[in-house]
């Protein structure tokens, strides 16, 4: 009979650590880092929403968060420390055969049935379709000492620049986004959703963030804080508000 050797009791253990570490990260992120399990700690100081609420009153700037459920944003979601997967931009455009002011959300995702990568979808289809949990956070974007709301023709010029993109659905870049090989493993046809996000605030168009880090230094958690690293002075994003569209997915 066979004995196993060493270095397959070594290759065996290595095996059995990774899948234990794999199943704590997402029991953890189901548990600890889930948008859920916050909203229900919370329930007697949160007052969530109605959909309609962000569809009539979002507006360019603004961003809007959302908790998946999948194995890779729960990946996400445990090793960004955060309660959220995915990050996305709002913008807003009057149809132009329908006149219809339309709330319009920029983003880079997997696609559910749709483009994976940078993409432009409206935000009620969006929340009809999404396959996460059915509630979101909301930060409204604000000016002052003479800065101003991006324009939807400066945002739609940094989707012209970006939309060709396919999405990069490893963390690769994010890992080493601080350190000397990142040019070496960035590859430069992809993107995640919360560097598309900070290519847009930081884009000549926008120019609401500083350079000083790499887009993939960003995930959806640094997008939540108080204060956003980089983010210009004259530009502040309110705490979060919650929305509940659970509504949207019953039409």
């Amino acid at each position: 009979m066979n004995t196993i050797t060493k270095i397959e009791w070594v290759a065996l253990s290595i095996v059995a650590v990774c899948f234990l570490t794999y199943s704590i990260m997402h029991h953890r992120a189901s548990s600890t880092y889930s948008l859920e399990a916050y909203l229900t700690k919370q329930k007697d100081f949160i007052r969530l929403r109605d959909a309609q609420d962000i569809l009539t009153n979002g507006n360019n700037g603004d961003l809007v968060f959302f908790c998946g459920d999948t194995k890779g944003e729960r990946t996400c979601r445990w090793c960004t420390g955060s309660i959220f997967s995915h990050v996305a931009l709002l913008f807003r455009e009057v149809h132009p055969e329908t006149y219809e002011n339309i709330l319009y959300v920029w983003e880079a995702d997997v696609g559910h049935k749709s483009k994976r990568g940078p993409r432009i979808m409206k935000l009620e289809d969006k929340l009809r379709r999404y396959h996460g949990y059915h509630c979101l956070m909301w930060r409204k974007l604000h000016t002052s000492d003479g800065c101003e709301i991006p324009s939807t023709e400066k945002i739609l010029k940094v989707v012209e620049r970006y939309k060709h993109l396919e999405f990069d659905d490893s963390m690769m870049s994010w890992w080493f986004s601080n350190t000397c090989i990142y040019n070496l493993i960035k590859n430069k046809n992809t993107v995640f959703c919360s560097e598309l996000i900070a290519l847009t605030l930081q884009s000549e168009y926008i120019s609401m963030m500083n350079n000083d880090h790499v887009p993939a230094y960003y995930s959806p958690n640094t997008f939540t804080n108080t204060h956003i690293t980089g983010l210009k002075e004259g530009y502040t994003y309110e705490a979060g508000t919650y929305i509940d569209y659970s509504s949207l997915r019953k039409k």
